[in-house]
């Protein structure tokens, strides 16, 4: 079998559990996880055949990339994607609640008469949450380009600096040391604008005496990385509210990480960070869960926050991140990836 067997399998038990005759998958990332194929396309999963429906465009590649589906080639994706369903006898499908737009579900639910549609959400997240070996591999592949790249412009990190121009050669950097696209923009903000934790690099001046907040990634055969470094420009560090509340963001990181293993519930290790933060005052200026799992998305299952209701497994990859963010002062976030490993934690960034 030329795919992941496995994926497939975990894909047909869920089907089977919810009592389904086929899943359809729209999201390029769950498309890739499962068939293998990089294009864009709808993928029909049935309980004994697996259908590509796409274009002219991806005929080729969807015969070199997915060679044990069969390719149905339409214009329109939901038509042919209706057909297949027809063709088949498929009378109770579930699909990708979070993949397909309002509009083109309601398209779906007129070329379907006949058949109900089940939409599946948390349902699916928990195909990909447990990392492969191969996946890990990708993924560790991401951060060593990533770093490297962050190593390398990290001397333009300095006063003077423009934080639109540092980004941007970041990117460069990151896609000429192997990155095929980035995962996400990289965000570059300095002084009050680091307590936009989503910050659009600007064309702000770097100065010395204030915080620099960047967050960076890459991405190596689809799976992404993800990771934010501050760092503090000029004298005077160790005197200042912003390195007392690095420290405090540090040390809440160390013991999220420290709150990392199987069996250990999402929410212990979210409660870990938020707790620290909460004690040294600065609890309401945490504006975001502790961390959220990557893969071929650069947000996905695992949730690390007060409401999640995982409980951690061995081969499940995520972010700690904790952060402060003080209007008009700045902000401080530390972002590292973890894989959960048999005996507890790894901390897979380096830099």
């Amino acid at each position: 079998m030329g795919w992941p067997e496995e994926r497939i399998n975990r894909a047909f038990k869920l089907a089977r559990a919810q009592k389904l005759d086929a899943l359809l998958f729209f999201s390029p990332e769950f498309v890739r996880y499962l068939s293998g194929f990089r294009g864009e396309g709808i993928l029909v999963f049935g309980l004994e055949r697996g259908f590509l429906v796409s274009d002219g465009r991806y005929l080729t590649q969807a015969r070199e990339e997915a060679p044990e589906f069969d390719f149905r080639l339409s214009q329109s994706w939901l038509s042919g994607t209706a057909e297949v369903i027809k063709n088949q006898g498929f009378e109770k499908v579930g699909f990708e609640a979070e993949g397909i737009p309002y509009i083109g579900f309601q398209r779906l639910r007129e070329l379907s008469p006949g058949w109900e549609l089940f939409p599946l959400g948390d349902e699916l997240k928990t195909l990909r949450m447990i990392k492969e070996p191969g996946e890990i591999e990708r993924i560790r592949r991401a951060i060593e380009i990533a770093e490297k790249a962050f190593l390398e412009i990290r001397p333009r990190i300095r006063s003077g600096g423009r934080e639109r121009d540092i980004a941007l050669e970041f990117e460069y950097a990151a896609r000429r040391l192997g990155s095929e696209t980035l995962p996400f923009d990289p965000i570059v903000a300095s002084g009050p604008r680091s307590a936009l934790p989503h910050a659009i690099p600007s064309a702000r001046l770097l100065s010395d005496g204030e915080l620099v907040l960047m967050d960076f990634g890459a991405r190596a055969e689809g799976y992404a990385s993800d990771q934010t470094r501050t760092t503090w420009l000029g004298e005077g560090k160790g005197e200042r509210e912003e390195d007392r509340i690095y420290q405090t963001v540090r040390a809440a990181q160390e013991e999220a990480i420290a709150a990392v293993r199987p069996g250990v519930a999402a929410k212990t290790v979210d409660r870990a960070a938020r707790s620290r933060i909460a004690a040294a005052g600065w609890g309401e200026f945490l504006r975001h869960s502790t961390g959220h799992g990557v893969g071929l998305s650069v947000h996905e299952a695992p949730a690390i926050s007060e409401d999640s209701e995982v409980i951690l497994e061995e081969g499940m990859v995520f972010t700690i991140e904790p952060g402060v963010y003080i209007p008009e002062l700045g902000g401080v976030r530390i972002e590292d990836m973890v894989l959960v490993t048999e005996e507890g934690v790894e901390v897979l960034t380096s830099v």
